[in-house]
């Protein structure tokens, strides 16, 4: 009686503030001329607009909008009218539905509390909040380091500009539209800065630590996540994706907290929260990064596969058809103004998404694939930590004879592991890069952590468990640590020393260069040179060397050409056609970003101008 009467209560507050909050917004929509005037509005995006969009907003522009405003306001406004009206079967409805809800939100947490709490002791939530710790300082100390030039054409090309063009262009695959659409928002709030464009990156990063940590507590026990849960703290490589302005990390996030739902439908088939959060983090990931389908599929097969005991088979597969089937449509609509506005000619141009082998050629580049796939793995995570776990854990394992209980967890790995590297083998003869299989590791790692913690179990001499667990946690933490400021993170990144002294060479540049200059970088330079350039205010473009080559004018003003010693061939040859051309007569100064020097071309011959960017 008294949970009837705090429900109503509820549903009453809430009708009264939906009614007010409509009527509010109803109100202020339809009389938007009164209230922002078109020349308040114009001033307003001329001071604060960097993409120079506002030429688009005329006053027949500004009368469509309000137009729209009014329908809009007139719409609530009626909305808030039939709220009121229909309060009781609104409150009646509501009730029902917080009830239902509440109902499946518990058993969820009851779900993740299993096995209950008493099995945790007091030293696992404290190393649970020591982990997590050293988790975000690791991240904090490489959140800093120079802008890379993915991330810098991540930013520049799409995080800039206006959200219509951030939603409907996916000319490459730089884009990972959820993420930039955060990246957006963190733009127009902390403008061009390292924090703007890694801050959603960092957050989903250290959101990836506390998600791990329930997969392994689901998957083996608290013990097992903690492990698990410290591998991943001080892993270069999550260490780098969380730090680096791409959108790894939440592809990360979505993909094992899919494995989560999963993992809760097949213990609770009718929990429609399961459903739908499996559902919304599917669009998400597929949002952000499209080789989700890998951890999509990989998770349908398995569900597929791990059928709940309480459901008849067929019923089983047919509410999953469904959900696949939801999350397609979902996916579809989201990118459709990706796929109408999309010029797929240059999509096409995109050696890294359309090249393709034929099966002869596959065995010659088999070879490379497997070092990349041993850096990522091994070099670029904490090798010496991941051989240990792999000897002791597996050996663990086999021991104790715990193959029925790890046989869910294995399988999963095998199935995503196939799935991530057959699909593009069979569609384009591709073998994907390392980076592709990040995502896999802790489905690697698991089983052989769960095999460390049997260890503490088999030996009488050690008396006391928990404390085992806590000195393992510790040790893979201090050594990942150290593997971590022994190898920089730059190294998965694929960058090198031209790419952090690119905000050096801008500040040059800002400060000699003039308006109607031109300059000139090699890649990977102009995407992180692009980014300082717009945070120092540098007025001249900046091209890239092939892009520039075809814009080739006469003029007086001076060319500036950044280039890096390891793409000395290309800056010759390119050199060759100027002076050929006769451009060559205009003062050509060359920043070396090496060695720092800087170099004066007149006629082919070389001068050091300085040593210096000071």
């Amino acid at each position: 009686m008294c949970v009837g009467k705090k429900l109503s209560s509820l549903g009453l507050g809430v009708s009264c503030f939906l009614t007010l909050m409509l009527t509010v917004f109803g109100v202020a929509a339809m009389f938007v001329r009164v209230l922002l005037p078109y020349e308040r509005v114009k001033q307003a995006l001329d001071r604060y607009s960097y993409t120079g969009g506002v030429e688009y907003f005329t006053a027949a522009y500004y009368d469509r909008v309000v137009f729209r405003s009014v329908l809009a306001g007139g719409f609530m406004c009626l909305c808030a009218v039939g709220i009121f009206v229909f309060r009781r079967f609104f409150i009646r409805r509501l009730s029902l539905f917080v009830i239902h809800f509440h109902e499946n939100v518990c058993s969820i947490i009851g779900w993740l509390r299993e096995p209950r709490d008493e099995e945790y002791p007091r030293i696992f939530i404290v190393l649970f909040w020591v982990i997590l710790a050293v988790g975000v300082c690791l991240r904090l100390v490489y959140l800093r380091q120079p802008v890379h030039a993915d991330e810098a054409r991540t930013f520049t090309a799409y995080a800039m500009r206006p959200y219509y063009i951030l939603f409907s262009d996916w000319t490459a695959p730089n884009n990972h539209i959820f993420h930039t659409a955060l990246v957006r928002i963190c733009y127009l709030i902390f403008g061009s800065s390292l924090i703007a464009l890694r801050f959603p990156a960092f957050v989903f990063g250290i959101l990836f630590l506390v998600v791990i940590y329930l997969y392994g507590r689901k998957c083996f026990g608290g013990a097992t996540g903690l492990l698990l849960m410290a591998f991943c703290s001080a892993s270069s490589a999550f260490v780098s994706y969380s730090t680096m302005g791409r959108g790894y990390s939440i592809l990360f996030v979505c993909s094992y907290v899919l494995f989560l739902c999963a993992m809760a439908l097949q213990a609770m088939p009718q929990n429609p929260i399961a459903w739908v959060g499996a559902g919304m983090v599917s669009v998400i990931g597929f949002m952000t990064i499209p080789t989700m389908l890998y951890s999509f599929a990989g998770t349908f097969i398995w569900l597929v596969v791990y059928a709940p005991c309480s459901m008849q088979k067929k019923q089983w597969w047919h509410r999953l058809l469904i959900f696949a089937v939801c999350v397609s449509i979902f996916v579809i609509l989201a990118y459709i103004p990706a796929f109408i506005a999309t010029d797929w000619m240059l999509i096409q141009d995109d050696a890294t998404l359309t090249a393709s082998r034929s099966w002869v050629n596959i065995w010659s580049t088999l070879p490379s694939w497997c070092m990349e796939l041993y850096r990522t793995f091994f070099q670029t995570t904490n090798g010496y930590i991941m051989g240990f776990v792999g000897v002791f854990g597996v050996a663990g394992v086999l021991l104790d004879r715990a193959f029925r209980r790890v046989a869910p967890c294995f399988i999963l790995f095998v199935i995503l592991w196939g799935i991530t590297l057959g699909v593009p083998l069979i569609i384009q003869r591709v073998i994907p890069y390392g980076r592709i299989y990040i995502v896999l590791l802790p489905v690697l790692v698991v089983v052989p952590l769960y095999g460390l913690v049997l260890w503490t179990t088999r030996f009488q001499w050690i008396k006391n468990k928990n404390r085992m667990v806590t000195l393992l946690c510790l040790f893979i933490l201090a050594g990942g640590s150290y593997e971590l400021f022994k190898n920089n993170p730059e190294n998965i990144m694929q960058t090198g020393d031209q790419v952090r002294v690119a905000e050096g060479a801008v500040r040059y540049l800002a400060r000699h260069a003039g308006d109607h200059d031109e300059i000139i970088a090699m890649c990977p330079s102009p995407g992180p040179m692009v980014f300082y350039a717009d945070k120092y205010g540098l007025s001249p473009r900046i091209w890239d060397l092939l892009e520039y080559i075809p814009h080739m004018n006469e003029g007086h003003n001076n060319i500036w050409i950044v280039v890096n010693e390891e793409y000395g061939h290309t800056l010759n040859g390119y050199l060759e056609k100027m002076h050929a051309e006769g451009f060559l007569t205009r003062a050509v100064y060359v920043l070396q970003l090496d060695g720092g020097a800087i170099y004066m071309l007149k006629n082919m011959a070389i001068t050091n101008v300085t040593s210096a960017y000071e």
